[in-house]
């Protein structure tokens, strides 16, 4: 309330000034001009952008235009004064228009424009998606750091379903979490660190989970990233609080840039076929009326993927029993439906010649079933054939071989014979299926005070939510056969709502931009678990969820209040600095953190630009790791008994847990050789200290968290399983699964990227990046517990090398071809050798405002596998320490499951304009 009382009271401050102000601005207008000055860049390079047409837009001088010289810049003189915006356009870069800058009599509104390199050469310009920031701190910002673009219409153009799906293709972006689904999970991190180190924006503001959660969890579950409602993604590199809203990370930011209305009222209708059920629609209106400007988005996709609906035997679950009744409990209807919604609505309105209002309500849904997106594993024959090599003989009438069940009664089968018949299909039941949701409100504010100073007002509320679910499938059937694929009805529902208010000052004086300002943000998280159903596993389990029922966790909170300064100066034409500080506080830990960011650029000449950036950021715990509660879990009727083992009973959170602290430095240079030709040069390096992982710990140390019944519980349910083998097991046998502040880890490397233009029509597109991430200080104890965690090695699922190679051609005549091959090294998240894939589309733009596009993804059928293949995968490096460790064999005779990319798939979609 009080923040809201803050706010409320600067807002009539500014109301009051303009009213005061209004008068003698209007006199001095009659006799006095005005002027814009600005410089257009390249986003990505920095470097200044030669010959192009900049057009102004408002004021009685409207549709004049200039081109940008050696360095860029541009100019606009003899304006009557009033509110303005400029149009550029230049060969090889996406179509832009900025936003509206303000000037009074006889002053000089400036505007620097950081515009993106188009990802077609053709005339493919989509509506709606041209508006970049101009001027302030914004625009500064994010010429000074690192960061990539990726274009939504490229992405809809190959047939790429999300964002997530094209964010893989970037230097130092990797993708976390995949299968061989379409729509399955997945999350995404920057430069090898983890994903919950890469915070999520909308238009600036952190959406999702907030926090740095241990491992690979946590963060936004990009399955729900659909791009319909965006213009661009920008993905911002490196440690530091970043944005207008000071999001602070370790890795960096993934910036989901919503459509901006247009300056003509523009219209469009679009509607796809393919094959995999693939079909989408998608509606799209921008535009101006006057004082008021609107975007409005409505689109859906969907397809079903790997698996058109229908019955599937899950052959690998017999486990040796061949009857026909299990063969029936064994084959269900198995669907990869998989849909989208996208829905966006901006209105943005000029309350005064200097005061503008926008008010945005965006929408993202997405809902698979989980039987064909995620649960498609597949036992394969050389996993059973090793499985169970300690079987043959065990039954005394098959010394040979082994014993299967069938009709007739038991039969004797060779380990060969058995193989084959256990090897196949291994999903995880019957209604399996998940849905995400994503709802997000934001107002702005903007008021220009003068030529030289903008305040912003600033206000969101983000939903989040994610929904498991499982149907229940009885114990028996009607002749009280055993159905081996016996469950609960269960459901996981995880809620986030996060708000925040910004409140913000931009004064520009000369050379100089300084910016002033303070940011409140909270997020709510509630987890909700239904358990229902007879067939609960064990008693303790059954505690928590008393006649089935609802078991929700503590209402968590997280606060984060922050203030800033940042201060762009020139020195000149060719050097100039960047600063950017936070100082945040978070009721988490109860500590106060100092996040700077301090970039150079200095540009030798027009075709040369060198980039230092150093930052130091707090990766905050989220509210779970610190305050979340102790999650018990059923121990397996199938243990490994012995003195020395331990069995997990669960998981806890660490009320102790530190903030992550990195710096890293950067290094960049690019050179342009003529036009967009040009080549990117980044070395990169960051340290971490207290990097939070998940790992075994003694259950003694959240023994105050368990009564005695509990242990007592699961003691005796170890000694019946075990016997004679362990005979009086005790809580030293217990461990539970809990988050550590116990190791470093050393990120470094290096990306080249680039751009060749053959001709006015033809260009080739290159990168190339190696990135290596490592932990290392973690202690023996740990190591001994954790198989795949290693002092020094490349973390598993991070691959050393990736790279890109595109080609774009256009025939001038509204036909555009593309092509992009992608080539993602070993250790990959797919945990099979390095591959490569390609996707392609041929779009041609017909008379009257129709435009046709063929569109296919993964076009040469690469790396191709509908399953996961349990016993396929590669099997990564295993530390020493866990050698001795009585589960090792277990770890790999499990096999390491390797998955695969989704089969070639197409798409044909027409699109009509109107303007």
């Amino acid at each position: 309330m009080r923040n809201l009382r803050l706010a409320s009271m600067i807002a009539a401050i500014s109301f009051g000034m303009t009213t005061v102000c209004a008068p003698l601005v209007s006199e001095a207008q009659a006799t006095v001009a005005s002027k814009i000055t600005g410089q257009i860049i390249d986003r990505q390079t920095n470097l200044p952008i030669q010959g192009a047409t900049v057009t102004l837009v408002g004021g009685t001088k409207a549709g004049a235009t200039t081109t940008t010289d050696t360095s860029g810049s541009f100019s606009f003189a003899d304006l009557a004064p009033g509110i303005y915006s400029v149009t550029i356009d230049a060969t090889g870069y996406q179509a832009s228009r900025s936003t509206d800058v303000a000037v009074t009599a006889g002053g000089t509104g400036s505007v620097t424009l950081a515009i993106t390199p188009a990802a077609s050469g053709g005339d493919l310009k989509t509506i709606g998606r041209t508006t970049v920031r101009g001027g302030g701190a914004d625009t500064l910002q994010t010429s000074s750091t690192i960061s990539r673009d990726l274009d939504s219409s490229l992405l809809q153009r190959e047939n790429q379903i999300r964002i997530a799906d094209q964010l893989n293709t970037l230097p130092g972006v990797t993708l976390q979490g995949q299968s061989s689904s379409v729509g399955d999970d997945i999350y995404a991190n920057i430069r090898g660190l983890k994903p919950s180190e890469t915070q999520l924006l909308i238009d600036g503001h952190p959406i999702g989970p907030v926090g740095v959660f241990a491992g690979n969890g946590g963060g936004f579950n990009l399955q729900d990233s659909p791009s319909f409602a965006l213009r661009n993604t920008q993905v911002t590199f490196g440690a530091g609080a970043t944005g207008l809203y000071g999001v602070s990370t370790v890795g960096g930011t993934i910036d989901l840039q919503t459509i901006d209305p247009s300056s003509k009222p523009t219209f469009s209708a679009k509607y796809g076929i393919g094959d995999q059920g693939r079909q989408l629609t998608v509606f799209q209106g921008t535009g101006t009326y006057g004082k008021l400007g609107f975007a409005l988005v409505h689109g859906v996709e969907g397809t079903f993927g790997n698996f058109q609906s229908g019955p599937i035997t899950q052959q690998g679950l017999t486990n040796g029993d061949f009857t026909t009744a299990t063969r029936n409990f064994l084959t269900y209807p198995v669907a990869g439906n998989y849909i989208l919604h996208n829905d966006l609505a901006k209105l943005s309105y000029d309350l005064t010649k200097s005061t503008k209002l926008t008010l945005t309500a965006v929408s993202a849904n997405s809902w698979d079933d989980k039987t064909g997106e995620g649960d498609n594993d597949f036992n394969t024959y050389e996993l059973q054939l090793a499985a169970n090599q300690g079987n043959v003989g065990a039954d005394p009438t098959c010394p040979n071989g082994i014993v299967g069940m069938t009709d007739g009664g038991n039969k004797c089968y060779s380990l060969q014979q058995y193989a084959a018949l256990t090897a196949g299909p291994a999903g995880g039941g019957l209604g399996a299926w998940q849905a995400i949701n994503s709802q997000d409100y934001h107002a702005r504010l903007t008021q220009q005070l003068g030529v030289s100073n903008t305040l912003v007002l600033d206000s969101f509320v983000d939903n989040y939510f994610v929904l498991y679910h499982r149907d229940a499938i009885a114990a028996t059937d009607a002749a009280g056969n055993p159905n081996p694929l016996a469950q609960n009805t269960n459901q996981t529902r995880n809620v986030y709502k996060t708000y925040g208010n910004l409140i913000s000052d931009d004064f520009i004086a000369g050379n100089n931009d300084l910016g002033i300002g303070y940011y409140q943000q909270t997020q709510k998280k509630l987890l909700e678990t239904t358990v229902a159903g007879a067939n609960a596993p064990i008693p303790q389990v059954n505690a928590q969820f008393p006649n089935g029922g609802i078991a929700l966790s503590p209402l968590l909170y997280s606060n984060q209040q922050s203030f800033f300064l940042r201060d762009n100066y020139r020195f000149s034409s060719q050097f100039s600095a960047y600063f950017n500080a936070w100082a945040e506080h978070s009721d988490v830990t109860k500590a106060t953190y100092f996040e700077p960011r301090l970039s150079l650029v200095f540009r030798p000449s027009a075709n040369d630009v060198f980039r230092l950036t150093g930052g130091q950021s707090d990766g905050i715990p989220a509210a779970e790791t610190v305050n979340g509660k102790t999650n018990l879990v059923a121990v397996s009727n199938n243990l490994n008994c012995g003195s020395a083992s331990t069995y997990s009973i669960g998981s806890s959170a660490n009320s102790n847990l530190l903030a992550e602290k990195a710096n890293d430095i950067e290094v960049a240079y690019g050179h342009r050789f003529v036009g967009d030709t040009s080549i990117n040069i980044d070395i990169y390096n960051t340290n971490e200290q207290n990097q939070i992982f998940s790992g075994a710990a003694p259950a003694s140390t959240v023994q105050n968290q368990l009564s005695q019944q509990f242990i007592n519980a699961y003691l005796a349910k170890i000694a019946g399983v075990c016997g004679s083998r362990l005979p009086n097991p005790s809580i030293a046998n217990l461990v539970v699964t809990t988050n550590f502040n116990a190791a470093g880890a050393k990120s470094q490397g290096i990306e080249i990227s680039g751009r060749l233009r053959a001709s006015n029509r033809i260009y080739f597109d290159a990168s190339y990046d190696v990135s290596s991430s490592v932990r290392n200080g973690v202690n023996a104890a740990i190591l001994a517990r954790n198989s795949s965690i290693t002092n020094g090695g490349q973390i598993v699922s991070l691959p050393l090398q990736k790279a890109s190679l595109s080609l774009d051609a256009s025939d001038g005549h509204g036909g555009d071809f593309r092509i992009d091959e992608y080539y993602i090294g070993n250790n990959n998240d797919l945990v099979r050798p390095a591959y490569t894939y390609a996707n392609l589309s041929y779009s041609k733009t017909l008379f009257r405002g129709t435009t046709l596009n063929f569109g296919v993804s993964n076009a040469f059928n690469n790396a191709v596998d509908t399953y996961g293949r349990i016993g396929y995968g590669t099997v990564p490096l295993l530390n020493p320490n866990f050698a001795a460790n009585p589960n090792y064999n277990n770890t790999l005779n499990a096999g390491y499951e390797r998955f695969g990319l989704p089969p070639r798939s197409f798409i044909f979609t027409i699109e009509q304009r109107t303007n």
